[in-house]
């Protein structure tokens, strides 16, 4: 993990200010200098810092620098400094959140040994917020990629793939979940703590070149950036050929980031056939994972639709969705996949406002003229039917007779409907559905 701190330094003495950035940057940090809290609050709002070093001293300055430092490093640690201090004064400054008082001038060996104390800090926050993050993108992932057998076997090809160091390619529809699906192998795999960018390769070529290798007005370059983690190429297919093979080449170093390229609308043979053409996307070809459109899965729309109204009210009351409602959901065409189911539960959601059941006056008016074409009585109780069978077995993991006992019908009952609407039981058991997705936490 990267263990470069992110310093600014505060002080209206210029000989102060330039003799304690020397102390400063001398590790390599990178520090920012102002002269006053006017001049750093812009780059307090701009960037998170690990360290502030601020003159004590410096007259009062405007309102909201310290909620503008906060905002954006909740975790900085601010070291106070002046000419002179009172043994009060600094008790008062540590009582108040500060990290260390020091006198100046500051000694090179007590800013080298402030330096380790912040750094081995820094690294701390940023390993526990990579953890977290990973833990939270896992769960996303498994809530949105689980379901029946055909999402069960991406999952099973998404651990083997994580484990892997080689380059991976993604393909599937638009708003398949394919980022989600290159974010979780990252977050599943042992570069878990270390850095990943996603680069949209379908705009600008300039811009897409500038921010993989930087340019004459920015030194940043992601290829620098993600050493030893994660390179997302998002619609790689867009980039020309000529950039696919610098990037090729800039990957093939032992320091050099791992690649997941993601592709739309694979697999169709023209896609296929460019593949073969570009060294790139054959390279990344080696172990490719297909994302299967929502139209595909739609045994999973239900708890796809509940996962997405759990997230929009965490803890809160639960909203429903009348049968009918859902009969539509299922048989909709979802062109737009994930995404555009979301985008309906949100907006439906958000109609319903708080009523606890999303009726057909509440959907967009495409599925709404479904619903009044309506599916037959039948067919609305059987949706309705899957998925509260789905939902208790999930609450179970797959335990049949657990189920039956909740939902209050004999167990031979139960196992029938599982028979009648496709669901193993073999598709909830917590073993097959989570271990598999279990965090690597890497050694410190």
């Amino acid at each position: 993990m990267n263990d470069r701190l992110r310093i600014l330094l505060i002080d209206d003495d210029v000989t102060s200010r330039r003799t304690l950035s020397a102390s400063l940057g001398r590790s390599g940090d990178e520090v920012d200098l102002a002269e006053d809290f006017a001049s750093a609050r812009p780059l307090a709002r701009a960037r998170p810092y690990d360290l502030v070093v601020c003159d004590a001293r410096l007259p009062r300055g405007p309102q909201g620098l310290h909620e503008d430092l906060r905002e954006r490093s909740p975790q900085v640690a601010v070291v106070l400094v002046s000419s002179f201090a009172t043994v009060e004064q600094v008790n008062a400054a540590l009582q108040q959140g500060a990290y260390d008082f020091l006198l100046k001038p500051v000694e090179p060996q007590l800013v080298a040994a402030l330096l380790a104390r912040a750094r081995e800090r820094a690294v701390t926050g940023r390993r526990v917020e990579s953890l977290r993050g990973a833990i939270a993108l896992r769960d996303a992932f498994a809530a949105l990629m689980s379901g029946g057998p055909t999402m069960a076997s991406v999952q099973l090809r998404v651990r083997e793939v994580a484990n892997g160091s080689g380059p991976v390619f993604l393909v599937g529809e638009p708003g398949s979940g394919k980022t989600l699906t290159a974010r979780a192998i990252h977050a599943l795999s042992s570069r878990a703590e270390r850095p990943v960018e996603v680069i949209d390769c379908a705009r600008d070529p300039v811009k897409v070149q500038c921010e993989l290798f930087g340019s004459a007005t920015s030194t940043r370059a992601a290829l620098l950036a993600t050493r030893g983690g994660v390179l997302v190429l998002e619609s790689v297919t867009a980039m020309p050929r000529e950039l696919r093979a610098r990037v090729l080449e800039a990957v093939m170093g032992p320091e050099a980031p791992r690649v997941i390229a993601v592709g739309d609308g694979f697999p169709t043979a023209a896609p296929r056939r460019e593949a073969r053409r570009s060294e790139l996307l054959a390279w990344a070809r080696a172990s490719e994972v297909v994302i299967p459109p929502l139209r595909e899965r739609r045994e999973d729309i239900p708890l796809l639709v509940e996962h997405f109204l759990q997230v929009m009210r965490p803890g809160g009351p639960t909203t429903r969705v009348a049968p009918a409602v859902m009969a539509a959901l299922i048989d909709a065409p979802w062109e737009g996949n994930l995404r555009a189911l979301e985008k309906v539960v949100r907006e439906s959601a958000g109609r319903a406002n708080g009523h606890g059941v999303i009726e057909r006056d509440n959907l967009p008016p495409h599925l709404a003229e479904a619903v009044e074409r309506g599916s037959s009585l039948v067919e609305q109780v059987e949706a309705y039917e899957r998925a509260v069978v789905r939902r208790a077995l999930e609450s179970v993991h797959g335990a049949v007779a657990r189920a039956a006992l909740e939902l209050g019908v004999p167990e031979r009952t139960l196992r029938r409907k599982m028979r009648q609407f496709g669901i193993a039981k073999e598709t909830f058991r917590k073993r097959s559905r989570y271990n598999h997705l279990l965090v690597t936490v890497p050694q410190a």
